[in-house]
């Protein structure tokens, strides 16, 4: 069976007119990333929010507002291919949103928000329950990550989805202690 992926990081490099374009820099480690952006714990509560919100929709099996969430020309990874666009990932998750034979569950863990304001960087833990009696495997799970942008009306939307590890099989337990372990608010450190 063929499982639908959670968000994947992709690089993005925009030499737009009139920007000098950035050196290119070697990826920091993890423990530098969370100081690598801004600190502004509005701005990445802002996004923590959304992240949730946007989790929320599934959960709900909410279509408009998962779409609501994704902006125009988003790119969505979803194993080896991609969705392009807010039309084409919608539909590509439609089964995913209505819950058709799986549930799909993420909460951020971090949030950072880059040197540029307007983009941030969301990362968590997520997991699929496969709900049908005949289920092989009962439980996956993996880490997603997220790139959102400040859209032009002020709302923060994915605008990149995907580009981690396949998701593992784990027990019901490990689910339990991964939903146990998740903040239940925006850190503001």
């Amino acid at each position: 069976m063929k499982v639908a992926h959670a968000p994947i990081l992709l690089v993005v490099v925009c030499g737009c007119a009139g920007a000098p374009t950035p050196p290119p820099q070697v990826a920091a480690p993890a423990s530098a990333v969370a100081s690598a952006g801004t600190t502004d714990p509005g701005a990445r509560c802002a996004v923590w929010d959304r992240e949730n919100e946007f989790a929320r929709s599934v959960h709900d099996h909410d279509a408009s507002v998962f779409a609501e969430h994704v902006l125009p020309g988003a790119v969505f990874v979803n194993g080896s291919g991609l969705f392009q666009g807010r039309e084409a990932i919608v539909k590509g998750w439609d089964k995913i949103i209505k819950g058709d034979g799986m549930l799909f569950e993420w909460h951020p863990t971090e949030v950072t928000v880059t040197g540029d304001p307007h983009v941030a960087l969301s990362r968590g833990p997520y997991w699929i329950e496969f709900t049908k009696a005949d289920a092989k495997q009962r439980y996956l799970a993996g880490t997603f990550q997220s790139v959102w942008v400040k859209d032009v009306d002020g709302v923060w939307r994915v605008t990149i989805d995907g580009g981690t590890a396949d998701p593992l099989p784990v027990t019901e337990a490990d689910v339990q202690k991964v939903k146990d372990a998740i903040p239940a608010k925006c850190p503001q450190g």
